[in-house]
């Protein structure tokens, strides 16, 4: 009987060391020979610069498909991917991540055992050497994990680290939204869009991957540009829901903002933790109210 394969799709943009990294780390999956692994590699950057990175790895027995989208646009870099993919299933990994040797493997028992869509892992911070204390502290850079098998709700998900049976594309047309493709938020949308569609979505807490937080990093002010930029996207994704639906989300944020700005001089004298998520929230929020009044700001990720 013929094994089936995962594509691992990996969009990048200027980051050839890591890209290295993470090449290497693909080509250590243990399998345990119940499938295949193949790499699609995207290059977002029009001068190449991942090309001979690829060249080196794609010497040894790992198929690897390199091809450059010379528009900046992780949505498109993430359409090429999956247009360029041949397995049953299609795996996506950031650039500036890698997986544990077991990542493919949980992710195909899980999807496996619960028939699912797709399946979503954990992503776990990995701090360079020098990482200030605040940061580590703050835990600002940690994401929500779930019990294995958990079925997930749109706004439980990303891209960051996934595994999707091939037919969330091929059935439904799916792909990701290009006009999200500067600010970020694509998979976001892509995720509300499949949910709406019917598909499902599970969590395995085995499948974890490591996120590198590098030095530019780890400014404050970094964590308040995300959080602006996440509200923005979360106002333009309301855009698509009922009157009603996008009216109590504006009162929400505009009550949340005001709560947090009379809060700010106690919470300045309280904990890392607790002060620096009191400052992503509050400037998410600032980021759904300048998104609703029409001030651009902070545009691009």
């Amino acid at each position: 009987m013929k094994k089936e394969t995962i594509s691992v799709c990996i969009p990048t943009f200027k980051r050839p060391l890591l890209l290295e990294r993470l090449l290497i780390s693909i080509r250590e999956q243990q399998t345990l020979g119940e499938f295949n692994v193949s790499i699609v590699v995207v290059d977002n950057d029009r001068d190449g610069s991942a090309r001979e990175t690829v060249r080196k790895f794609a010497r040894g027995r790992m198929r690897v498909c390199y091809e450059n989208e010379p528009v900046q646009n992780i949505s498109l870099a993430r359409n090429r991917a999956v247009l360029l993919s041949r397995g049953e299933y299609v795996a996506f990994i950031d650039d500036d991540e890698f997986p544990q040797k077991y990542w493919l493997y949980n992710h195909f028992q899980m999807i496996k055992k619960t028939g699912a869509d797709g399946v979503l892992g954990p992503v776990i911070p990995h701090f360079e050497s020098g990482a200030p204390e605040w940061l580590i502290k703050s835990r600002i850079c940690m994401r929500p994990s779930y019990p294995s098998g958990t079925l997930l709700k749109a706004s439980q998900t990303r891209t960051g680290n996934v595994l999707f049976d091939r037919r969330v594309f091929t059935s439904t047309g799916l792909l990701f939204d290009p006009s999200y493709g500067i600010t970020g938020g694509e998979d976001v949308d892509f995720f509300r869009r499949a949910v709406k569609c019917g598909l499902k979505f599970v969590w395995c807490q085995e499948a974890s991957v490591f996120e590198t937080v590098p030095a530019e990093r780890w400014k404050r002010f970094y964590y308040v540009k995300r959080a602006m930029i996440r509200g923005r996207v979360k106002h333009y994704s309301y855009q698509n829901k009922n009157r009603a639906e996008r009216y109590r989300a504006l009162v929400k944020s505009i009550v949340a903002f005001f709560a947090y700005t009379f809060s700010l001089p106690v919470v300045f004298t309280m904990g890392e933790r607790i002060r620096m998520r009191v400052i992503d929230s509050y400037f998410h929020h600032a980021g759904m109210l300048t998104a609703a009044l029409g001030v651009r700001i902070l545009s691009r990720r």
